[in-house]
């Protein structure tokens, strides 16, 4: 039976359902895949996966394009703009906020790579580097979010 009439049989709107709906054994499944004799050349390319270890050496920047938050770190360049939902982590109030030290350590380690990113970015805007702007924008922001956590 063709798929468009399995999709008319079923009672479906579209012969997309079908990949859905369509009640196959695995063993049919399977059948049906090894008809088609692919190799693992034709398919699957192994790549190596990224790990922790690869960081960003904060000691040797040459641009302030990056994100940096309590969870990692996105690196970009000037003319990809800031993402603006970066920074709408939950805010916490003064009185409900109870950071643990470890938190207050990691994020005075963010603290001090972040005014490192401002920095960089602010000779970026000086030079003239287009949108520049928006990532010191963004760097001020952030360092006053963590601030603002920091003197809870």
């Amino acid at each position: 039976m063709s798929e468009l009439d399995i999709a008319k049989w079923s009672g479906r709107v579209n012969v997309n359902q079908n990949r859905v709906y369509n009640h196959v054994s695995e063993e049919d499944m399977l059948d049906k895949i090894k008809t088609i004799k692919l190799s693992m050349k034709n398919y699957c390319q192994r790549k190596s996966i990224p790990t922790n270890e690869l960081t960003v050496d904060f000691d040797n920047l040459n641009q302030g394009a990056i994100h940096l938050t309590e969870f990692g770190y996105c690196v970009h360049n000037y003319l990809v703009r800031p993402c603006t939902k970066i920074n709408e982590f939950i805010e916490y109030d003064n009185e409900t906020l109870e950071m643990k030290s470890i938190d207050r350590i990691r994020l005075e380690s963010i603290r001090e790579k972040v005014t490192k990113l401002k920095s960089i970015t602010q000779t970026a805007y000086e030079n003239g580097d287009y949108s520049a702007d928006k990532w010191l924008q963004h760097h001020e922001k952030n360092l006053e979010r963590i601030n603002k956590l920091l003197n809870n």
